[in-house]
């Protein structure tokens, strides 16, 4: 009979360093559990804290974004609601005026005598030129100079999509005024330029006007006031008329304004988020009371983000 063995034989007859590796690992593993805990129940509240935090600032960033759109906007549509007072003040003004009627303009020498009463556009960029075109006599004539009515279209603005039997069909028979959407110009320079025409019957009003007076209007001037709107190349403006007609635009035209403004009249919120040809858009616009435009600024999602 063997005489039973004592922990410490059974100690020394085990594998001693494995014994204390195990005990080691042990620990470790405990270690690890511990830290992978305090990891987790550290790191789920800073993830919930830190969305919470990001989804405040973006709509943040996003309400400073439109808020400032909107007084950008606000600003073009007041500087080009005071210029087209002034076109209409000018009309109002040359309606008055007999050197316009047709029984004054009777020679040519009475046509100079009125063309310096067109002498408008004097310091002031938005007008690029002021005609007069009297319906009855055929004269037309600007502050600087008369025309006949080919000259002035084949040598001097040459509308691109304009044709000089429509040209002459508007300026012959509007009984009311017309706005022609920015649109290419050739000047006599070959330069080529966009702009918007504005057209008023004279007499202002009047339901048998004698003359037609036609304003040229820079788009650029509006062009660069709408890009400090958008501030980035990544985003774009518009101002639309009451049909959706593209009236002036800065970076727009790879976009479908008319999908825009369908959703504009169906939701007219100032702020919207937009898909526009599968892209997310942040939109802003105001509207003129004056003329019952749009102006709209349109800032990707990504380019807020």
């Amino acid at each position: 009979m063997q005489p039973k063995k004592s922990f410490k034989h059974l100690i020394k007859g085990c594998n001693g360093g494995d014994f204390i590796m195990k005990r080691k690992s042990i620990k470790i593993s405990l270690k690890i559990q511990h830290l992978l805990l305090y990891i987790m129940l550290f790191t789920i509240p800073v993830l919930i804290l830190g969305y919470i935090i990001h989804f405040y600032l973006v709509e943040d960033l996003q309400n400073e974004v439109m808020l400032s759109n909107d007084e950008k906007l606000t600003q073009v549509k007041e500087f080009v609601d005071s210029k087209y007072v002034e076109l209409h003040n000018i009309s109002s003004t040359i309606s008055t005026k007999r050197e316009f009627s047709p029984n004054y303009l009777t020679s040519y020498y009475k046509v100079m005598q009125a063309k310096e009463l067109l002498n408008y556009k004097i310091a002031d960029e938005f007008i690029h030129d002021i005609f007069y075109y009297s319906r009855e006599n055929g004269y037309l004539f600007s502050y600087n100079t008369s025309y006949t009515l080919p000259v002035l279209y084949n040598n001097h603005y040459k509308y691109v999509d304009w044709s000089p039997d429509e040209f002459l069909q508007d300026i012959e028979q509007s009984k009311s005024t017309f706005v022609r959407p920015a649109e290419e110009v050739v000047l006599a320079n070959n330069e080529h330029v966009n702009m918007i025409t504005y057209g008023v019957p004279v007499p202002f009003n009047s339901s048998n006007p004698y003359g037609t007076l036609l304003f040229l209007i820079n788009e650029e001037v509006i062009d660069n006031m709408l890009s400090n709107v958008v501030g980035s190349t990544d985003g774009f403006a518009y101002i639309l008329n009451s049909e959706g007609e593209i009236i002036a635009d800065y970076n727009g035209l790879n976009y479908d304004s008319s999908s825009l403004f369908q959703q504009l009249q169906k939701n007219e919120e100032v702020f919207q988020e937009m898909t526009l040809d599968n892209q997310q858009f942040y939109v802003s616009h105001v509207k003129s009371a004056y003329q019952d435009w749009y102006y709209i600024a349109v800032t990707p999602e990504s380019h807020l983000m």
